[in-house]
């Protein structure tokens, strides 16, 4: 339809009642509010805004810890539905929800603990295998020696065999006793006289021997192993009892559930507040509303002790963007966003654009089964899940273009590709010619390639149509004549060659002649005229190229039709014994829902780049901003005004 009016808001209020005049905006959800044109430092309410973050973040934490602990009756599936919650709920003091943010504060304390213990238990469990090697020596690990001698514990490389041993040591004054020894080398004990210091070193260390690291060890090995145990033991204890403790939290989730929608919304609020000119005693709030939200906003401004305007976009203003269209349009208007929002005050192209977009993307995934799926599958979707609203736009508008993919499959003769075919001529042995009211694509590509390329004519012709009316209604009628009629004359000359030759010639020639003496009609140099006039008629090399694009029509619609040709071949090769029907079932279920996987996919991004390119480019202006009213976005409930 258009492009919604907007009005400039600005009010001020009372800082004692900032926060109640944001909050009775943000349920109208109807208000972006916006920075004022005046300077200013760091928000006073900067240290609110920061509260607010801390405890909805701290909430949203505490919801994802406990969910593993959410008693069955209280877990969330496809098909759950959120509660409808009254409004005063959310507008509550912080103190209502004092034991939601105590709940959340002492999760995320379990949560720090619980990381602690098995950092501990991973630590205590490293130890334990160090010093399982060394539970049968008799001697306390932090021995070290006496007034004469010194004692070494460590391992040698499991390759050392006795003798090598001996051999090192045979002139040194020192005992090696062999404790234990494992695949990850032997265990001995080094007796010695600290005479001989410096010569045990150098023999041991010839072996490759590698002293342990004994600091934190008292007592022999088994006694710390016995007291690792034990650690390890406590600390069991300490984890099963904040478990037990997470369980109980589990119980109140819903409360939690709540009181994060509850944070959530006044963090919308202190993100606004921010947002706020600030003088001693008031506050400045600017921002844009619809026009036909300017009564409702009034009126909740009137109840307040507050002064405000409306006034109309100044030049310089990024004015937001809020497109206005009909039930069915609207869920085509995702694909604009995607792309760019239209400047204020230019056309919007939803209702045009999702005709093509319908038509086209029926065509590239023409097929009744599949376009069956789509919307049928999204009504449900619709009905029966609880989705946000920007999903349930995406999942609608599948299903809008699923009807055309039913059309066009009754069109095309498309059931699951040629399964009636070759199901009834494989598995039955009866022979059936195609069910196509029109023509099978597959078997006439060349006929489909002609469809594709009049649907991108018309598409093309539809996006000048659009620039003529944006130049005829701005008041340059001449250039919406010169500019687009001149294009229309020579391709009505293109078009009727096919059909009378002698006259088509005519008016290709009446066409070339209005581009060549007329689009160089700024400039003031005759030659000039005609020059810029001539490298205009240049610009049918670009229209050709665009018209060629919708080749991809016939691409992705006949790459739809050959994979699911290929499954069906698959399916129907085990033959038509039992077995052979059940090997079918699954092949077809699997190959087509990839096949409807991959090509949805395909068919989605070449639709919207043919609007993107080949449409948009004909007229569209872009660089607008979405509009963004500040709003309560809540993730676990419905509210209830």
């Amino acid at each position: 339809m258009a492009i919604s009016p907007m009005r400039k808001l600005t009010a001020v209020v009372l800082r004692s009642d900032a926060e109640t005049v944001i909050r009775r905006l943000m349920w109208l959800s109807c208000v972006e509010v916006t920075s004022p044109d005046i300077e200013s430092g760091d928000s006073s309410f900067d240290s609110e805004y920061i509260n607010a973050e801390r405890q909805t973040g701290r909430l949203d934490r505490a919801i994802k810890l406990l969910k593993n602990y959410i008693p069955k009756e209280k877990r969330t599936g496809l098909f759950t539905r959120r509660p409808y919650i009254k409004q005063e709920r959310y507008d509550a003091d912080e103190s209502v929800y004092a034991a939601e943010y105590g709940h959340a504060e002492r999760a995320e304390e379990i949560s720090h603990r619980s990381a602690e213990i098995e950092n501990e238990k991973i630590s205590l469990q490293g130890d334990k295998e160090t010093l399982q090697p060394w539970t049968s020596c008799p001697l306390p690990l932090d021995l070290t020696g006496t007034k004469e001698t010194r004692v070494w514990f460590g391992t040698l490389p499991a390759s050392t065999t006795d003798g090598s041993v001996w051999a090192a040591i045979s002139d040194v004054p020192c005992n090696v006793e062999f404790i234990s020894e494992d695949s990850g080398g032997k265990y001995v004990t080094v007796i010695f006289h600290i005479s001989g210091e410096d010569a045990v070193y150098a023999a041991m260390a010839s072996l490759g021997f590698v002293k342990l690291d004994r600091r934190e060890y008292k007592g022999t090995a088994a006694a710390n192993i016995a007291r690792i145990d034990n650690e390890i033991k406590k600390s069991d204890i300490e984890a099963a009892a904040l478990e037990a403790e997470l369980y109980a939290m589990a119980e109140k989730i819903d409360d939690l559930r709540l009181a994060y929608d509850a944070a959530s919304a006044m963090l919308s609020v202190m993100t606004a507040k921010r947002k706020l000119g600030e003088t001693r005693e008031t506050v400045i709030l600017t921002g844009w509303v619809p026009l036909k939200a300017t009564e409702k906003v009034a009126a909740q401004l009137d109840k307040l002790h507050c002064g405000y305007e409306f006034g109309e976009p100044r030049a310089g203003d990024e004015v937001p963007i809020l497109l206005q269209n009909r039930r069915v349009p609207a869920l085509f208007e995702p694909v604009i966003e995607l792309y760019a929002m239209p400047l204020y005050g230019t056309y919007d192209p939803t209702v045009i654009m999702s005709v093509f977009y319908f038509i086209i993307f029926g065509l590239m995934l023409g097929d009744v089964v599949y376009g069956l799926l789509l919307a049928v599958g999204g009504l449900l979707a619709v009905k029966l899940l609880d989705l946000n609203a920007g999903i349930k736009r995406f999942v609608g508008l599948f299903a809008v273009c699923g009807i055309s993919c039913i059309i066009s499959g009754i069109f095309f003769g498309s059931y699951l590709g040629d399964l009636p075919v070759v199901f009834l001529d494989s598995m039955l042995g009866i022979k059936i010619n195609t069910p196509a009211l029109l023509f099978d694509p597959v078997a006439d590509p060349m006929l489909f390639l002609v469809v594709s390329l009049v649907a991108g004519a018309a598409h093309l012709i539809a996006g000048m149509c659009v620039k003529f009316y944006i130049l005829w209604s701005s008041g340059k009628p001449f250039d919406a004549l010169f500019d687009i009629g001149s294009w229309f004359v020579l391709f009505a000359g293109l078009g009727i060659l096919i059909v009378n030759r002698e006259i088509g010639q005519y008016v290709a020639l009446a066409g070339t002649a209005l581009i060549v003496l007329t689009q160089g009609r700024a400039e003031k140099n005759i030659f000039m005229k005609l020059i810029k006039g001539l490298g205009a008629l240049y610009g049918i090399v670009n229209y050709v190229s665009d018209l060629l694009s919708y080749s991809r029509i016939m691409a992705l619609g006949l790459a739809t039709a050959v994979i699911a040709s290929v499954v069906n071949l698959l399916a129907t090769l085990p033959g038509d014994s039992v077995i052979g029907f059940i090997l079918m079932v699954i092949i077809l279920l699997v190959g087509h829902t990839v096949n409807l996987v991959i090509n949805l996919l395909g068919t989605f991004v070449h639709t919207s780049r043919l609007q993107y390119i080949e449409f948009f480019g004909k007229f569209y202006e872009d660089g607008g901003k979405l509009f963004k009213p500040v709003r309560a976005e809540t993730k676990y409930t419905h509210v209830i005004q």
